[in-house]
């Protein structure tokens, strides 16, 4: 409302400005009503139903597809190195996707204009498969790489803001990832980026 008593709502430019901001402004309060949601429905959930068998390969190239359009407005090099098809994991198809799209989300939003995300696959053939999200971004300060799982937690709070960040992505990756029996980590350099790994165990059916 002061932008539109100081004068935007009849400069072109001004005006522009301003709803460009307010449709930021609300795309961070969608988002962050979104995570909570998604986090409570997490905190309120049983395991029960999440015993479907869920080809990883098939997860993955949809989560890319999500990001593509985010990725080409950077011009940033998304690459699907993943040379391995048909490992199964068991668990929840939507929630697994979830987590994986959290990661790539995250390192498209912070790789700058021109840099590269990319996610590759490896497996040990019989217990476990690995899912390798890394980004050319301006990595995490080793202070901060213990906390940036814990919900809210923000390493650099204007640069999150800027990227639309609410806090509570890559709580709601771990989370997801522990009710799947696996573990995620993670590995930066500042200045050279970061390496996000999900290690998930192989369905046994």
């Amino acid at each position: 409302m002061e932008a539109l008593q100081a004068g935007a709502v009849n400069d072109p430019k001004l005006r522009g400005e301003f709803l460009h901001s307010l449709e930021k402004l609300v795309d961070r309060q969608s988002n962050l009503l979104k995570d909570l949601l998604d986090i409570t429905r997490l905190d309120a959930s049983v395991r029960a139903d999440w015993h479907e068998d869920v080809n990883i390969s098939s997860i993955i190239s949809d989560a890319l597809e999500q990001v593509r359009v985010q990725a080409e407005k950077k011009e940033i090099v998304l690459s699907n190195l993943s040379k391995i098809d048909g490992m199964m994991v068991s668990g929840n198809s939507i929630q697994l996707q979830r987590a994986i799209l959290n990661l790539l989300h995250n390192a498209v939003s912070y790789t700058p204009v021109g840099g590269s995300v990319s996610v590759e696959t490896s497996t040990d053939g019989k217990n476990e498969i690995a899912v390798v999200v890394k980004d050319t971004g301006p990595g995490i300060e080793i202070g901060d790489l213990p906390h940036i799982f814990e919900r809210f937690y923000r390493a650099d709070k204007s640069r999150t803001r800027a990227a639309g960040g609410t806090g509570l992505g890559l709580a709601i990756t771990k989370e997801i990832i522990v009710r799947h029996k696996g573990h995620v980590d993670v590995e930066s350099t500042v200045g050279e980026g970061s390496t996000f790994t999900i290690r998930l165990p192989l369905s046994r059916h």
